[in-house]
């Protein structure tokens, strides 16, 4: 913060040195237009369209400012005082705070369907809540409140946990959150494409928050993990083969082994086969049926 006054004869700018005894600050919502928090300002609060009286300490016209704003969005400052010639007034540029991280929460679409930490089938659409935080792990409520609506999102690149040899998955409808409350995003058709657990990245969507009040692009990408979401198993198994290599005889006595060989294949939703069943992910025991021609079984 600055003191400063015109100089009458170079009309330039220059420090008041006269005492300031008092600075009142007021603080103005400029993205979103309205503010849920007040903040803090050298360990005294400052709220929207409202002075209040802040200890500040000048030296050759200069004061230091601690501000903590535990929200989102873009606001400035006002600051005023009373000297003996008149009071001073003066309001500052607009500042940007972003959220500080983003929240991953993944869910059944329906709770208790699947137990033993499983999530959901390879393909197969689960939830997945997104909450903006500050440093503190507190929600930003006014994010997603800006005049264009920023959103979080999950890209649909994924880095798959586990050996050298297991192939990331994609996530499908990984853009498809919506804003249900303050700060946070929803997203219930989200769906990953192979077995096992995943490394998800988290995203503010414009991948640049509040453009228009800064220079630098503000980034936020959340990859850690926090964001590990799992486990899938396959949607299905795809009978591949069946053969028998025995000699056709009249009849073949009950628990006599029989020369047949029989094959299938862990796919996903799509059909497609979940490489990464193989290994510790290939969890289940296949059991075979004997059909006759009518599909009854045997």
């Amino acid at each position: 913060l600055w003191a400063v006054e015109t100089n009458r004869e170079t009309q330039a700018c220059q420090a008041i040195l006269e005492p300031v005894s008092s600075v009142e600050f007021s603080m103005d919502c400029v993205n979103p237009e309205s503010c849920l928090m007040g903040a803090r300002l050298n360990g005294g609060d400052v709220f929207d369209n409202s002075f209040s009286p802040i200890d500040v300490r000048f030296e050759n016209g200069k004061a230091d400012l601690s501000i903590n704003y535990a929200d989102a969005g873009a606001i400035n400052f006002t600051a005023k005082a009373d000297l003996p010639n008149g009071a001073i007034q003066g309001t500052s540029e607009a500042f940007v705070w972003s959220p500080h991280s983003i929240k991953v929460e993944a869910s059944q679409n329906t709770p208790g369907r699947y137990e033993n930490g499983i999530l959901a089938k390879a393909g197969e659409a689960f939830s997945m809540k997104l909450t903006a935080l500050n440093s503190d792990g507190d929600v930003t409520p006014n994010f997603g409140n800006e005049w264009s609506q920023e959103t979080l999102q999950l890209k649909e690149e994924t880095d798959a946990i586990g050996s050298e040899s297991v192939r990331n998955g994609t996530l499908t409808n990984a853009s498809g959150f919506v804003r249900v409350d303050n700060g946070v995003f929803s997203n219930e058709g989200v769906s990953y494409s192979e077995v096992g657990t995943t490394q998800i990245t988290a995203y503010i969507g414009s991948e640049n928050y509040l453009p228009g009040y800064h220079l630098a692009p503000i980034k936020l990408e959340v990859s850690n993990n926090s964001t590990q979401i799992g486990r899938f198993i396959p949607y299905e198994f795809e009978p591949l083969t069946a053969e028998f290599y025995g000699t056709c005889t009249d009849f073949y006595y009950m628990g006599q082994s029989q020369p047949v060989s029989l094959s299938a294949q862990a796919v996903n939703a799509s059909g497609n086969k979940t490489l990464n069943y193989t290994g510790s992910l290939a969890k289940a025991k296949p059991l075979f049926y004997a059909y006759d021609s009518s599909g009854n079984q045997l």
